[in-house]
């Protein structure tokens, strides 16, 4: 009876002690630290059931805390601060396209190259003969260069992927995307009346692994006109693009992407979830009142999510184009849906925000957001603003500029 007695009362310690290292210890092991989107550390709660970060929770303090910035927040000015590179040519800004970076990195796309180059690296020198083993390069993936694409646009990063759309030349294309060429002027004739105008292939958003550039997956967007650049929306988690024109009819798009599917299985999965109108009745009177003009090119969110940056403009050789609605701009982002425009830059920066380039050879390209205020790897001061943006120039010389902004916001509370 004793014994028996003796056994129970330990298998009742042993069941409380059990019970005592799993509220403790197994409570602990489901906060574990990720990175945030450009790789900030962050404690959340993890879901035990899917190993995925517990969305509604963390969704519903990211959402107050975005609410209470974007009420909080008011944009007051922007300041050029300098172009690095300035008219230098370098190997990694031949035929640029875009730009983005992880905190720690800068990623340049050129027509079919990624270029990864560390923070703190002098941009002013040539990127492929340096000795820096930090420095990586990457081509266009074989499988897309098979069916005719050909041009990477503005990429983002986020939660330690690249994202980078990819696109296609316009071309004589039938029902089944296959391209026909023409042999001449007549064959041109024939070829548009058989095949009706020229256009592109639909485009891609392709992901890469952010820390080797290893090419993972792509997915098929079901608007020729979109992915000329793509950003991530930080709060939401949720991709943003445009077709080449914003206007009211035409609005950037939101696709949200299927990270379970990403991270599990290396697969890229989005779906198209709504617009994102920008409210346009403060444009200045000399502009289109439809919104924007032509030729996007660049996109990025600020770090909390509140101010959306946009780059447009193309060159028109050889007598130039209009410039007074293509440049930097400045969108205060709402509610995920909705955002209103804040500011544009000028040619001459009378309005405080300066970006200065020739319609005849120089054309806008993508932009990023990113901190350098108060970073000591920035030694050149022209860097230590947050908004860093290319200028491409056609003609020879084919020298290229980053110009580099510093955003005023006041915080109204």
């Amino acid at each position: 009876m004793k014994t028996i007695i003796k056994y129970k009362i330990n298998g009742i310690l042993y069941g409380f002690t059990l019970a005592i290292f799993v509220l403790t210890f197994g409570a602990s092991a489901e906060a574990q630290v990720i990175r945030d989107h450009r790789t900030k550390t962050k404690t959340i709660t993890r879901d035990h059931r899917t190993n995925t970060p517990n969305s509604s929770q963390n969704a519903l303090d990211k959402n107050k805390e975005f609410s209470e910035n974007a009420a909080n927040q008011q944009f007051n000015k922007a300041k050029f601060l300098g172009d690095v590179p300035s008219f230098t040519r370098i190997n990694y800004t031949s035929k640029i396209q875009g730009i983005s970076n992880n905190k720690d990195y800068w990623f340049f796309t050129q027509l079919t190259k990624i270029k990864k180059i560390p923070v703190g690296y002098d941009l002013t020198k040539d990127a492929n003969n340096s000795s820096d083993s930090r420095i990586k390069t990457a081509w266009m993936p074989q499988f897309l260069s098979n069916l005719g694409y050909d041009h990477f646009g503005d990429p983002d990063n986020f939660n330690g992927y690249l994202f980078v759309p990819v696109q296609t030349p316009e071309e004589f294309r039938d029902e089944n995307d296959n391209p026909h060429y023409a042999s001449s002027a007549t064959a041109d004739i024939i070829l548009l009346n058989r095949y009706g105008k020229k256009r592109r292939r639909y485009p891609v958003i392709a992901v890469f692994d952010e820390n080797t550039l290893v090419f993972i997956d792509c997915f098929k967007l079901n608007n020729r006109g979109e992915g000329g650049w793509v950003t991530i929306n930080p709060i939401t988690n949720e991709l943003y693009t445009s077709v080449s024109t914003i206007t009211k009819d035409k609005p950037i798009v939101r696709y949200s992407i299927n990270w379970d599917k990403l991270r599990r299985n290396r697969k890229l999965e989005l779906k198209k979830e709504g617009p994102f109108h920008i409210n346009y009745d403060d444009l200045p009177n000399e502009w289109p009142k439809r919104g924007f003009d032509s030729y996007m090119q660049g996109g990025d969110f600020s770090d909390d999510g509140v101010f959306l940056y946009l780059t447009n403009g193309i060159t028109k050789f050889p007598n130039g184009g209009w410039t007074k609605s293509r440049g930097l701009h400045i969108i205060k982002n709402i509610d995920h849906k909705n955002g209103i425009w804040e500011k544009s830059s000028t040619q001459s920066g009378s309005n405080g925000l300066k970006y200065k380039y020739s319609s005849t050879r120089q054309e806008p390209e993508g932009l990023t957001y990113f901190d350098l205020t108060n970073d000591n790897r920035i030694t050149d001061s022209k860097l230590k603003g947050q908004v860093h943006a290319i200028l491409y120039t056609h003609l020879p010389p084919s020298q290229h500029l980053i110009k580099h902004f510093k955003v005023f916001i006041t915080n109204i509370k």
